[in-house]
């Protein structure tokens, strides 16, 4: 038995793999090869071992290894904010450096409801979330999240002042939204949305969908949060979803592919008027020890620079592309529900209906050296898969024939 107290069930102590090296999109465990076709968790964009970070992250220790946030900062964490913003075609905008992606929906959190409330409007504290979210695993993130709830249960009471809605996508879902709007504006703050449902099963918001609860919270001044940090660099094909939806949001939460998963880091961005409207008063009650640590921001810019090297909406929409192809030649007639969008992929499968089946389709596809994630709820039951940008054809071929292969064994086709 272990004596590292995680998060993985108890069952599976045991058989987590021991990571002896990687490479490219490939990880090693007691002399096996095992392909990664969810980068990591998620947040793997450019593969494994690249060693120049090596040489950028000992520089920055050189210069600057951790400051006090209170009295110094660095200029590696200003040049950064200003080649993030600009990037992110944000340059009006303001950021606030945090650990991960679940503390980076913390910040936004706490920034909506003091927003509201230097405005004057202090009962704007409710925070709009939808049924199949997932926000993180931190308190206030798990509070808002609408997905497997009845997990939480031991764990409450959470935070309130949320109200869960179902996911905003055709007319019908949009018109309880307005609805909602009229009723309880006064009281509602934000609405969260991940522009895509990722693991809850793969669920896209339409642009003009997206153009309708825009104006309704332009309306009633409720902010627009992004949650992109599974979303966010390239993972759709677009820099950020929000790009390709048309929209401004607020707040923007990042993490996950913003340094290759190298470094704990996350990233909250301001809209320049939330940040004007927070800056009024003397402080922005959020703080860590390591937030801000130069390290962590060094290895954000070493990745940014990675991605303006090459064009990677062009890579990422090709890889989409071949992948939508190998698919549906080879599992059409298994699947039961299919969602594609940049290199974010959902695969449902026949016979394949309750979280034990899943979870034995997924320890087979382990056994058979393919790496996948899963998820299950009350109506969906699935694996995804979150490539690598740097997948060859080869690889594609190979994870769609691990997962046909897998799939006719197990069910016996």
């Amino acid at each position: 038995m272990s004596q590292i107290f995680s998060s993985v069930e108890r069952e599976r102590y045991n058989k987590l793999l021991v990571i002896d090296g990687h490479d490219g999109c490939y990880v090693y465990s007691k002399g096996k090869k095992y392909l990664d076709s969810i980068s990591c968790l998620w947040n793997k964009n450019l593969g494994y071992n690249d060693e120049e970070i090596t040489e950028a992250l000992t520089n920055q220790i050189k210069v600057c290894g951790s400051l006090n946030p209170w009295i110094s900062t660095t200029e590696i964490n200003k040049s950064y904010a200003e080649a993030l913003l600009r990037f992110a075609e944000y340059l009006d905008g303001n950021v606030y450096f945090s650990l991960s992606g679940s503390e980076s929906i913390e910040v936004a959190i706490k920034a909506t409801r003091k927003y509201h409330n230097l405005n004057g409007n202090n009962e704007k504290k409710l925070i709009v979330s939808f049924d199949k979210s997932y926000h993180g695993g931190t308190i206030g993130a798990w509070s808002i999240s609408g997905t497997q709830r009845r997990l939480f249960e031991p764990y409450s009471p959470l935070m309130g002042g949320h109200v869960f809605i179902p996911f905003i996508h055709d007319k019908v879902t949009l018109e309880f939204f307005r609805e909602y709007v009229k009723q309880y504006h006064k009281k509602t703050a934000a609405i969260i949305i991940e522009p895509i449902i990722c693991y809850g099963g793969g669920f896209e918001i339409p642009k003009w969908v997206m153009e309708e609860i825009v104006s309704i919270c332009k309306d009633y001044e409720i902010q627009i949060i992004f949650d992109e940090v599974s979303t966010g660099f390239y993972r759709t094909g677009e820099k950020f979803a929000y790009i390709d939806l048309g929209v401004r949001p607020d707040i923007i939460c990042l993490s996950k592919g913003i340094n290759n998963g190298i470094l704990p880091f996350g990233v909250t961005i301001f809209k320049n008027n939330v940040f004007e409207k927070l800056s009024t008063t003397d402080t922005f009650e959020h703080f860590s020890t390591q937030n801000f640590n130069p390290i962590l921001t060094a290895s954000a810019m070493y990745i940014l620079t990675k991605y303006k090297e090459k064009d990677y909406k062009k890579k990422v929409l090709k890889l989409s592309t071949l992948f939508k192809q190998e698919i549906e030649m080879h599992l059409a007639p298994y699947l039961s529900r299919f969602f594609i969008k940049g290199l974010f992929i959902t695969l449902e499968f026949h016979n394949i209906e309750n979280h034990e089946v899943l979870m034995c389709f997924f320890e087979e596809l382990l056994c058979n050296g393919l790496i996948t994630y899963v998820y299950s709820n009350d109506t969906n039951y699935g694996i995804t898969l979150v490539p690598m940008f740097i997948t060859e054809t080869d690889e594609v071929t190979a994870i769609v024939n691990i997962i046909k292969k897998t799939y006719e064994e197990m069910f016996k086709i």
